[in-house]
Parts: C-alpha cells; sequence; structure tokens
C-alpha cells in the first residue's frame, strides 16, 4: 500500500505517514484534493517535501512523527 508523509528539508524530520486512499474515503475525495492543493502551496515556500513511498519488504513501516534524518 502506498503511503505519504511530508519531510522538512531543513530539521530532517518527518510527519507521521497516511494512505492518501483512505484520507480520499474518510474525507472526500474533492476536499481531500483541495487541501493538499493548499498544503503542497504552502509546503514549497518552507521547505517541506510531500514523498510518497512504498516499503516493499515490510508493509506495516510507516514513518512517524517522531523520525529525524540527521
Amino acid at each position: 500500500m502506498r503511503k505519504q508523509v511530508w519531510l522538512n528539508l531543513v530539521t530532517g524530520e518527518f510527519s507521521s505517514s497516511w494512505s492518501p486512499e483512505k484520507e480520499q474515503e474518510w474525507q472526500g475525495e474533492k476536499f481531500y484534493n483541495e487541501m493538499m492543493e493548499k498544503q503542497i502551496k504552502s509546503a514549497n515556500e518552507t521547505n517541506w517535501k510531500l514523498i510518497e513511498y512504498e516499503c516493499v519488504n515490510d508493509p506495516s513501516f510507516e514513518f512517524y512523527g517522531m523520525m529525524k534524518i540527521r
């Protein structure tokens, strides 16, 4: 299952991961897409990057807010 996470390039901090498909179901596709467009525009101005990933050997793996790249 593909997941998404925000990564701050300056601090190395992650947000918690989420499944875009599940979020679209929960919030409604139109609302979710509008929200993501706003977040992406804001993120480009503040060094946050939206990463989409899939862990091949451990489908339960997720990035979470306490993780950090050094």
